[in-house]
């Protein structure tokens, strides 16, 4: 019974979510390729990107301004996936817009990889 609960929990989810989906790049900045939204912002935007592009910053700084009220995460990848499409040297993002679900986004800084064994 508690196995069924939980799997029902997780198909309501995902019935009440809308998407929105796209690359950023250092030319052509944000570029969107899908859009389910019913309103101008979601609630969690997640990001994977190229190391040395995430480092300079202005992916997220791009993201804040596209997403104003969501919270924002992301991490570096080897390369990027959006779709059936492989890329690299760039960035690929989804803005998921929950209509009953709630969650908490918190972060803890690690230093090694012992330490994230502990968060």
């Amino acid at each position: 019974m508690q196995k069924y609960k939980i799997n029902t929990i997780i198909v309501k989810v995902f019935i009440d979510m809308r998407i929105e989906s796209g690359t950023w790049s250092p030319t052509t900045g944000l570029k969107q390729t899908r859009n389910s939204l019913s309103k101008q912002d979601g609630n969690l935007v997640i990001f994977f990107g190229d190391r040395y592009i995430l480092e300079e910053g202005r992916v997220y700084e791009d993201l804040l301004q596209r997403f104003p009220e969501s919270d924002i995460i992301g991490c570096s990848t080897g390369g990027e996936i959006l779709g059936n499409d492989f890329s690299e040297n760039q960035c690929v993002y989804t803005s998921i817009q929950f209509e009953k679900a709630t969650f908490k986004v918190s972060s803890h800084k690690i230093s090694n990889v012992e330490e994230s064994l502990a968060v």
